[in-house]
């Protein structure tokens, strides 16, 4: 099943790229295609324009001072943006906290200590379910990411479990995330093993210190040699990424909404540091990049558009 936030903010951007761009033939058939694609993309539409025309009447009163063409466009804005805040906080994603032994808030770090005396660290908007038995040690994750230090069991392989990719290893420190792209796996020392037994043909990827891995949910591997995720001291480490993989990131440091206004600009790659503990300031370093901007409409809504 598609994650519902995920929906909820897909519907969210539609609704802002059509309100840029009405006269967009063709980005009006990607939409129609998008809407149509699933009952749960119909529905996570009409709950966000309804409440982004409910919004924009109740800020209409806060901008009268505008013109009327500049009105429009802010209020229009700022509603949707404020719909996708309150699509998200207001309505939790409870099944997953109902299924997750752990779970992390938004810009919350937390370790956790498993029964076999291996480290989980989970990152920000993250959550795993634990199963040990006789005859493995498993970790599911669930939503975000997580950073592990097993144990050594020969006996026992530990396994980490992300959508249809498993990561089996004996003992050893590796990083997983759930991407949109993908699972990503990157090794910080060790070896690890990547299966994915679904794909067509079969995963089966062997990674060291250094390596990492995305399996797409088509079954495509890309891999590469990279520093080790630093997420845990507080620094997002982008290589050549789409600025769109980094402001997902972002987003799980951020108590508010950080919003994408084109694909064109999503899509865009990125090479730099950034500050996990100033987001903000980290998505205004993004933009400089690419000649982009950030508008602020509140202390909780980031919209990055332009470049």
């Amino acid at each position: 099943m598609t994650d519902p936030e995920t929906v909820s903010r897909a519907a969210t951007e539609w609704l802002i790229a059509l309100q840029e761009q009405p006269d967009d033939a063709a980005l009006r058939l990607r939409f129609e295609a998008w809407r149509a694609a699933t009952p749960g993309h119909a529905a996570a539409w009409v709950e966000t324009e309804m409440l982004g025309g409910l919004l924009a009447k109740a800020m209409a009163s806060r901008v009268k001072g505008l013109k009327p063409r500049r009105r429009t466009h802010v209020v229009g804005l700022a509603a949707l943006a404020l719909a996708a805040c309150v699509a998200v906080l207001v309505l939790p994603n409870v099944m997953l906290r109902w299924s997750a032994d752990a779970v992390t808030a938004t810009a919350e770090l937390r370790t956790i200590t498993l029964p076999d005396g291996s480290t989980v660290v989970l990152a920000p908007e993250s959550a795993i379910a634990v199963a040990f038995d006789g005859h493995r040690r498993l970790v599911r994750l669930l939503a975000g990411r997580a950073f592990f230090e097993v144990a050594h069991d020969a006996e026992y392989p530990f396994v980490v479990a992300a959508r249809q990719v498993e990561t089996t290893v004996t003992g050893t420190a590796f990083d997983v995330r759930l991407a949109d792209a993908g699972v990503e796996v990157a090794v910080q020392r060790g070896q690890v093993r990547v299966e994915d037994a679904a794909a067509s043909p079969p995963v089966r990827e062997n990674l060291g210190a250094g390596d990492w891995l995305q399996v797409e949910g088509t079954g495509s591997v890309h891999r590469l040699q990279q520093p080790a995720p630093q997420w845990q001291q507080g620094q997002l480490v982008a290589i050549d990424r789409p600025v769109g993989d980094v402001v997902a990131e972002l987003r799980a440091y951020f108590p508010g909404r950080i919003l994408v206004t084109s694909d064109a600009l999503a899509e865009k790659r990125v090479t730099g540091v950034y500050d996990l503990h100033d987001p903000a300031a980290a998505l205004r370093a993004l933009a400089t990049a690419h000649g982009a901007k950030v508008q602020a409409l509140s202390d909780w809504i980031l919209i990055l558009s332009g470049g």
